[in-house]
């Protein structure tokens, strides 16, 4: 299994970044579904007022793909890179 953990924080991202990537309710089960058909992977996905952060599972495999997504940001901020 490989296992990534993506995001970022009050320290690490501006008030207004983290308003672009925040997931309402009808965008999270949009994003959790998307996720798994496109790329496979079983995702959690985890936001606060402070932190939005995505945990992604998928299963070892023989090549290297690139996963880059994050719903509503012009900005593609999560690579995906299995090892």
């Amino acid at each position: 299994m490989n296992l990534r953990a993506i995001g970022c924080n009050v320290e690490s991202a501006g008030v207004e970044l983290r308003e672009k990537l925040a997931f309402d309710d009808a965008k999270l089960r949009g994003a959790l579904g998307e996720l798994s058909a496109r790329y496979g992977v079983e995702a959690v996905i985890l936001g606060t007022c402070n932190r939005v952060e995505l945990y992604l599972g998928r299963p070892e495999v023989g090549h290297r793909s690139t996963l880059r997504w994050w719903p509503n940001s012009s900005a593609r901020c999560m690579v995906w890179r299995p090892s």
